[in-house]
């Protein structure tokens, strides 16, 4: 039993509903009466942290919780109502659960043995996630507490992994879960290896800060002969005993395998949904295929729905395809895998079934991932068109492999195209690419609210009306749309310090900046000068 003092302090009112809470309340043998709390006369439960307890505590809790909100003390320490009814839900399926450790495990069994290898580091609680295989595209990491010496060989800090779990525990609301043991927690820390060498253990690899060596990183599992940063190597004649691998002496971390390799893209700035404009409907429908059940997998199983292996996206060039890709797929914290059709095929020619079965391969293992395929009709067009057998079995390969990967391994594959014309048609059979949305030239609403997005840091005038401009760019994408904005500032820039740079000062004076506005005048000028790149659909 975990030592545990949990007390609910139940306000009086003259409401039915308090009443109804009262007399649910006195059944309970803790029950006591105080006779004002903050002028209020007030009831008490109390409650320790076994398993009996705990599960009096989750059946009188929809009840409790429907008077006036109870004022909640554990081990003395206040939680609000609402942290205290999340933390209640989670008790609820824990209690129901089999084997309530394993539940809180994240489903994982529990064991005293060591961790080694690619095993995942589970500490006690599903909400407390420091692991790459868990934790999201830059989440923490278990590993990246501690350091690596001279030699080479990374320690871990056990007391700073600690202290990271108590702050995951404190932002998730789940410090003071009854069911979360911290002696049971610091048990896993000590399964964890004190020492890793990624020099001889192929499952690690050093981490970099420019040529700096800052902390190790689980290795990629489908690259080998990972590099060995030159200042370590000469430190690895002899062999340690139990070595997966020799030591290797490269260069310099410019030295690692540049082979084609499968890596989810790391965002290099933040994308939300808002930054997408114009394709309200569209971002409806990529919520509903990719993150709802990605978010909600439970609720997704329960009604019996199965979640979409595909969505293609498509329409013509520069209208936010790939935006509205990269947005999900930050919404959702998926890694996203990246690939270029036209790059992929030439990058693959010679071994394309091998390389497309490890993308497949590997974004499962990293699940929840996306797999983004840009101009897909590059390599996935009609096997009719094929001009040789090695473009047929590529596309035959990439059809099987839709078909193996199941529905629940939280994996989805997006793609775009410009020609949906020209795609091999059992691509867009059921089961494959399941929701098909097109994305298309904005209408003026569409078009207003991405000249916003676009002018929301730009000095614009009083006299330039972006609705009334939104209204003269019919048949602009989006991608027109930020390059009128980014001309209108440059013809406003060449206002102010004229056509030839050559005459521009050194340096500008604050006051040049700060009197600097984006008239309609320039608007105009460069409505002249930038064009719709694509002609206005019928």
């Amino acid at each position: 039993m975990i030592n545990m003092h949990i007390q609910l302090h139940l306000p009086f009112s003259w409401s039915r509903q308090s009443w109804n809470t009262w007399r649910v309340a006195r059944r309970h043998p803790s029950f006591t009466l105080t006779r004002f709390l903050q002028g209020r006369r007030t009831g008490q439960l109390t409650f320790s942290g076994s398993d009996t307890d705990l599960q009096a505590l989750c059946q009188l809790w929809p009840l409790l919780s429907k008077g006036p909100e109870p004022a909640v003390t554990v081990n003395g320490e206040p939680l609000s109502f609402a942290q205290f009814t999340l933390v209640i839900g989670c008790l609820q399926e824990a209690l129901r659960a089999d084997d309530s450790r394993r539940h809180c495990n994240g489903g994982y069994q529990s064991s005293d043995a060591p961790i080694t290898g690619t095993e995942r580091f589970r500490p006690g609680c599903r909400y407390l996630i420091v692991d790459m295989l868990d934790a999201g595209t830059n989440g923490p990491r278990w590993y990246h507490c501690g350091h690596v010496d001279g030699n080479g060989v990374f320690h871990l800090d056990q007391d700073a992994l600690l202290t990271l779990l108590h702050e995951q525990a404190e932002q998730r609301h789940c410090r003071l879960c009854p069911r979360l043991d911290w002696d049971y927690i610091r048990s896993q820390i000590k399964r964890l290896p004190a020492t890793i060498d990624p020099r001889y253990d192929p499952t690690w690899t050093y981490r970099f800060a420019g040529t700096e060596v800052i902390g190790i990183e689980r290795a990629n599992p489908n690259s080998e002969n990972q590099p060995i940063p030159d200042f370590f190597a000469t430190k690895t004649e002899a062999a340690q005993p139990g070595a997966t691998r020799p030591a290797q002496a490269l260069p310099s971390r410019n030295g690692w395998d540049s082979s084609f390799s499968f890596e989810p893209v790391e965002p290099t700035q933040p994308i939300s949904y808002l930054d997408v404009g114009g394709l309200k409907s569209e971002v409806r429908l990529m919520r509903e295929a990719v993150e709802l059940p990605f978010r909600y997998p439970d609720l997704i199983q329960t009604l019996g729905i199965k979640p979409p292996k595909g969505v293609l996206l498509y329409g013509p060039p520069g209208c936010g395809k790939t935006l509205l890709a990269q947005a999900v797929a930050q919404e959702v914290d998926a890694r996203f895998f990246s690939v270029k059709g036209p790059e992929f095929l030439s990058s693959l020619h010679g071994q394309s079934e091998q390389r497309l079965r490890e993308l497949f391969t590997q974004a499962e293992k990293m699940a929840p991932s996306i797999i983004f395929f840009d101009e897909i009709d590059a390599f996935a067009f009609d096997r009719n068109r094929a001009t040789s057998s090695f473009e047929a079995t590529l596309i035959a390969q990439f059809l099987s492999l839709m078909d193996g990967f199941t529905r629940r391994s939280q994996v989805v594959v997006i793609a775009t195209t410009n020609r949906l014309d020209i795609l091999d048609p059992a691509l867009l059979r059921p089961g494959r690419f399941d929701y098909q949305i097109r994305v298309t030239l904005p209408d003026q609403a569409g078009r207003a609210q991405i000249l916003q997005l676009h002018t929301r840091q730009m000095p614009i005038a009083d006299d330039v009306d972006l609705d009334a401009l939104a209204a003269q760019t019919e048949g602009y994408s989006g991608a027109d749309l930020a390059l009128l904005c980014a001309k209108a500032g440059l013809i406003a820039l060449h206002d102010i310090l004229g056509r030839d740079m050559d005459t521009w000062p050194a340096t500008l004076d604050s006051s040049v900046t700060e009197q600097m506005q984006i008239e309609a005048a320039h608007w105009a000028e460069a409505l002249s000068q930038i064009q719709p790149s694509t002609p206005v659909e019928s």
